[in-house]
This record gives structure tokens, sequence and C-alpha cells, in this order.
């Protein structure tokens, strides 16, 4: 017996219920379309900008390079017109953008080089072969004759541009070289009373020997004496110990025992006029040590005077 279309198709509907997951929605199609659409998108984001990163980079490297370029030829046009100053400044920045520029260390080794005197030509002759080192080799030269002339500051300068285009070549003996320039500087300048010029120079010292027991001193004792004359009028009780304690280390610094004398009696009087002659009197007192030849004064009579009477 047949049965009807309509209960056919209603069984085969059950059936499929029947055998459906009852955990999964019926939305899972669409939503697993979204999810898919999502991790695509996010793909393509991240994608983009990592491109976008590297672009960048390459976009600085090349911006880098022209720049370079542009220095080192203007650094030419200034070689050319004979400004040789500008031309070195223009094959330095040429350097800092591009350290590996071989036109522009030539350049700037040649320019360190004096400015040779002109001369007749002469006739050609075969010449062997130059060694590669040859003009680094006249830039230390120079540097050495600078320092026997006493131009420190020029020496240096060669020094230690020639230092960063070649630090492969001698670098113990520039290094040497790069503190004798600064710590001779710096013994000059102390001796000129340009003390806080000579505290930088003793730190460029420094830079190259940094255990340098000589140089640490002297920066020490230009550091001192320095500070020491700031607290003159300002504060005598540290004007007073920082002056004793560098005559103490180094008692043939400078003009360092007058000051500490004159530290001793202007913190004194100071003293005996603010009320406090006790104090007075102990510098009074430290005074007598360092001249005891000298007859007691006045002031220090009258600063004992009322010490003891208090």
């Amino acid at each position: 017996m047949r049965r009807p279309l309509g209960s056919a198709i209603k069984r085969v509907f059950l059936l499929r219920v029947h055998v459906w997951p009852r955990h999964l929605s019926p939305r899972w199609p669409a939503l697993l379309t979204a999810a898919l659409a999502l991790v695509l998108g996010l793909s393509l984001l991240v994608g983009s900008t990592v491109l976008g990163v590297i672009h960048g980079m390459q976009e600085t490297v090349e911006m880098r390079r022209r720049s370079a370029a542009f220095h080192y030829e203007q650094g030419l046009r200034y070689l050319r017109t004979g400004h040789r100053e500008l031309a070195l400044a223009e094959f330095q920045e040429t350097l800092r953008l591009n350290p590996r520029h071989m036109g522009a260390q030539q350049q700037v080794l040649s320019l360190l080089l004096p400015t040779p005197t002109p001369t007749p030509t002469p006739t050609p002759t075969p010449v062997p072969t130059q060694n590669p080192d040859a003009p680094l080799a006249s830039v230390l030269a120079a540097a050495r004759e600078d320092m026997a002339a006493h131009r420190w500051q020029q020496a240096y300068a060669r020094l230690e541009e020639l230092h960063a285009v070649a630090p492969n070549f001698r670098p113990r003996e520039v290094r040497e070289l790069l503190y004798r320039t600064a710590y001779q500087e710096g013994l000059e300048l102390v001796e000129e009373d340009r003390m806080e010029e000579a505290l930088r120079a003793f730190d460029r010292a420094l830079r190259w020997k940094p255990d340098d027991q000589k140089a640490r001193n002297q920066r020490d004792w230009a550091e001192a004496y320095l500070l020491g004359i700031s607290y003159f009028y300002v504060d005598w009780d540290s004007a007073i110990a920082i002056f004793q304690s560098l005559y103490r280390q180094a008692p043939d610094y400078k003009d360092v025992r007058d000051r500490y004398i004159e530290a001793l009696k202007k913190g004194a009087e100071y003293f005996l006029q603010n009320n406090n002659p006790c104090k007075a009197l102990k510098y009074y007192n430290r005074l007598r040590e360092l001249e005891p030849q000298r007859p007691a004064s006045p002031q220090q009579a009258t600063a004992e005077q009322a010490c003891t009477g208090q």
C-alpha cells in the first residue's frame, strides 16, 4: 500500500533532525565564515604593517646615502675653491652618515696633513708603489710635530680624527699620544690659571687612560681648587675644609697654601664679627700652626678672651 508523499517528506525531516548533533548551532556555517574573514583581515593588517616598517627602513637608508653623497659633493666643491676647513666639515659629515665612504676617508686624511709648500714641478721620475698606510703615517707625523711645538689642541684633533677614520692603525701608539697630548695641555692650562679648561683637558686624558693616577690626581686637584674658590665669601667652613684637604694632598699645587691661609684669616674674622668667637679662635690657632713665626694678632686675642668668657 502506498503512503502519501507528504508523510514521506515528514519522515525524512524527522530523520535529519535526529541525526544532526544537538550541541551545534544551526547557524555554525555563518559563524565559521565570519571567523575566517576576521583571521584573514588580521593577517592582511599585520602583513601591511610589517611591509610598511621595512619600506620605512629602506627609505631611511636611502635618505642617509643620498645625504652622504650630497655632503661629499659639497666638500669637493669647497675643496676646489680653496675652503679647506669647510671641505673638512663636509667630509666629516659624510663619514657620520656613511662611515664606509672611502672617498670621504681619503679626503679627511689628506686635509689633516699640513698644507704643502708650493715647489717647482720636478722632472717626473718613476716612483715605487705607495704603502697604503703612508697617508695615515703622515697624519701621525704631523701630530707629533704639533706636540713638539706645544700645539696641543691641533695635535689632539689630528690624532682623534686619525683614530676615528682608521682605528686599527697603530692603535696603542695613537691612544698613548692622545693621552699625552691632553695631559700636557691640562698641565699648561693649570699654569695659566685656566682651571676650567684644564679640567676638561684632564677628562680627555682619562678617556684614553681611565686608570692613570697622575691624570686622576691632576683632575681632582683642579676640581677641588675651583670648588674651594667658589665657596669664598659664601661658606667659609667649606672653603677652609677644601683647601685644607688640598694642601695636605698637594702642598706645592699652585698657590694652595696662600689660598688656605687667606680662607683661614677671612673665615676667622667673619666668625668673630658674627658672635662665634670659639670657631674664630679655632681658625686663628690653625693659622699659628701654619705661620708659627708670626705673633698672635689682636683679633686672635679678642677671640680667645670672648671664647673663654663664654
